[in-house]
């Protein structure tokens, strides 16, 4: 595949095979959400990618990075709908108020 560089990326997209850049994409995609595919993929992309590449001996649990993952991804609005719901608005304006000072 051509080099894209900062102009050139309209000249690679217009030069290269259809096929080239269906690998390119699909290989992308894959090691992407490598993580949270089966684990045969998870397994295979961290032998790489985690052991050969990062010199880690063990892979991350797969449960751990799922609920980092959905913290990640809602974990500010989470704590929002908790505080509103089960955190008293008094206490609340305390807790607000030490943290001013």
């Amino acid at each position: 595949m051509a080099a894209v560089g900062r102009h050139g990326h309209v000249r690679a997209v217009v030069s290269e095979n259809i096929a080239v850049w269906k690998d390119y994409l699909t290989f992308h995609l894959v090691e992407h959400y490598a993580g949270v595919l089966p684990k045969a993929v998870a397994a295979e992309h961290f032998a790489f990618t985690g052991t050969i590449l990062a010199g880690a001996s063990q892979a991350p649990d797969r449960g751990e990075d799922a609920i980092a993952a959905t913290n990640g991804a809602l974990g500010q609005a989470v704590g929002q709908l908790y505080t509103q719901r089960y955190f008293p608005p008094q206490p609340r304006r305390r807790a607000q108020a030490m943290g001013r000072t």
